[in-house]
Formats: structure tokens, C-alpha cells, sequence
């Protein structure tokens, strides 16, 4: 299976206040987010980090991927720090990454894009950079930091279903932009 995350900030004490995570601390929280991910994940399943994976140590580091289960690869944020990632079980992407995953496309980086490439024959993107401060755009895109979606990593099914909903609530959700005028919108068939 095919699992994406981002925004981890493992290790990263102050990521609690800046973001309002229900955790008393970072022990707790790296603890809790292991147990979730381990709950999703398996160890043969490949997971998608889209940045800011740890803020720990090198040694941390390789002690936290040896309790992760699956192949992680890492699309890089504005807080990986790489050198500490190198000859670890981390496999290092291109800061803009396309998959594809069962036939879909998707386009793969930290931060959220409003065009990106077949954006506009049916490709997905997936981001994290935001915490879950953007809410819904209305774009073929979704926030996958664990902020957004409640500190685990979320399945590509999961995200086939919420940006098939998402589509199936709105036809026009991948042609409006906020504030674009009203005379731009297509009508619906």
C-alpha cells in the first residue's frame, strides 16, 4: 500500500504550541504519531513524507526510522536538514515528485501549488507545508501534514475517496480559485 504524510516534525518541542497539538510534550507526541503510524502502516508499505520530517539528531534520527514501519521516502521541506538524513533508511526526492499510483497521477510536494503539471486532466497534489491552516481549497489538492489529518499517515484510498467526494460535492472545484468572479465559473453539465 501506498501511505502519505508530512509536517511530522518529529523531535520538534515547539511544533506544539505553534500548532495547538494536544500533546503535553515532545516525548509524548513522537510516541503517539510512532503508534499511529505503526498502526497504518506496514513494514513492506511505501510512505510519502512531503518534508519536515525530525528535527533530531542524526542519532535520533536512525533510531526513530528503526521503529517505522515501511519504505520511507522524503520529498524535502523548508526544515529537513538532508545531511542528516544521508545513509539512513531515508530515500531522498526531488523537491517536486509525480507518481503514479494505480493509474493517477499525483504530484508530490511540501508546499501547496494552484497549477501543476495535468493539473487540468485530473492529476492530484499533495502538500503539507500549511498545518492544516488552508482548510478545503477548491483544487484537485489536499493537505496530508499531520496536522490535517489527525497525526497519522493517510492511505492512497483515503485520499482517492476525499478528492472524489470533494469533486462529486462541487463540479466546478478544480476551475474556481477564491475571489476569482463569478462569470469565470463553468457551468455544470
Amino acid at each position: 500500500m501506498f501511505y502519505f504524510t508530512g509536517c511530522n516534525h518529529f523531535g520538534h518541542a515547539n511544533i506544539i504550541k505553534y500548532c495547538n497539538r494536544p500533546f503535553k510534550n515532545v516525548e509524548q507526541m513522537d510516541e503517539i504519531m510512532i503508534a499511529a503510524w505503526n498502526d497504518h502502516v506496514k513494514p513492506n508499505d511505501i510512505v510519502y513524507c512531503l518534508g519536515d520530517f525530525a528535527f533530531h539528531s542524526r542519532e535520533k534520527i536512525e533510531n526513530l526510522l528503526a521503529r517505522l514501519n515501511g519504505i520511507l521516502y522524503l520529498i524535502p521541506g523548508n526544515h529537513d536538514r538532508l545531511k542528516k538524513y544521508k545513509d539512513t533508511k531515508i530515500n531522498i526526492l526531488p523537491p517536486l515528485t509525480t507518481v503514479d499510483i494505480n493509474g493517477k497521477m499525483l504530484v508530490l510536494c511540501h508546499y501547496p501549488l494552484l497549477v501543476w503539471e495535468n493539473s487540468h486532466y485530473g492529476s492530484w497534489q499533495l502538500y503539507s507545508h500549511v498545518h492544516g491552516t488552508l482548510g478545503e481549497l477548491p483544487l484537485a489538492s489536499m493537505d496530508v501534514g499531520v496536522d490535517a489529518v489527525g497525526y497519522a499517515p493517510v492511505s492512497f484510498e483515503y485520499v482517492q475517496a476525499h478528492l472524489s467526494a470533494k469533486k462529486k460535492n462541487d463540479p466546478n472545484w478544480c476551475r474556481l480559485l477564491p475571489g476569482a468572479p463569478e462569470e469565470w465559473k463553468i457551468a455544470s453539465a
